[in-house]
């Protein structure tokens, strides 16, 4: 059972409870005059722990979320086969099943609740054409969701290839485009199938 919170911590959770954007309309000064602390690093200290205990995290924009639950820091993501950042290569989607777990922070991700957690996982990229934001044997954390933007590096499936691209869709008909200027732009045909599996979110460098 995790140690309960200590009363400074209490003060501070539930005055985010009530403004979680508390930490822009008050000086960390102000804060602590509410909860009991008389210097700004001990409010960023009391941040810091409630964070790493998984109480809150911070959003996209750095805007302290509260947790529904508590969610322990490290958490491990399933690793799902390889994603190809290249044109010319053949897979099943056999072999893009489950194949262990990675320990990850999750402070990092934006997480709301534990059920968030079952939005993410693992592959690795084959392949150089998204160089040099992805390279080959890189761990890509992908966040699953069905539709994407054109400036999001998006995991898909293509005619049973799990792939890592930009995707643009013009009129029903999709291009694939990759960062690396010495791989060619895809333009797909209507006979193309294209599967959104999700976007990436994070890379993990293998070098």
């Amino acid at each position: 059972m995790s140690k309960p919170l200590d009363i400074q911590q209490k003060k501070l959770f539930e005055l985010l409870k009530a403004n979680r954007r508390i930490t822009e309309t008050l000086t960390l000064k102000e804060i602590g005059e509410q909860i009991g602390i008389d210097y700004a690093q001990g409010v960023i200290n009391k941040l810091r722990q409630l964070e790493n205990r998984g109480y809150i995290r911070k959003d996209e924009k750095g805007i302290y979320q509260v947790l529904k639950d508590p969610i322990e820091d490290i958490f491990y993501f399933p690793l799902i086969g390889f994603a190809h950042c290249g044109n010319l290569v053949e897979t099943s989607l056999d072999d893009i099943s489950e194949q262990e777990r990675i320990p990850f922070p999750t402070k990092t991700l934006p997480i709301g609740s534990k059920e968030d957690l079952g939005k993410f996982f693992f592959t690795r990229a084959k392949g150089n054409s998204m160089e040099p934001a992805i390279y080959e044997d890189d761990l890509v954390l992908i966040k699953y969701q069905k539709e994407a933007t054109e400036s999001d590096k998006t995991l898909l499936v293509h005619n049973g290839t799990p792939k890592i691209k930009y995707l643009k869709a013009t009129d029903g008909q999709y291009t694939l485009f990759s960062l690396n200027k010495h791989t060619d732009t895809l333009e797909l045909s209507p006979k193309d199938e294209v599967d959104i599996i999700g976007v990436v979110k994070l890379v993990v460098s293998a070098r």
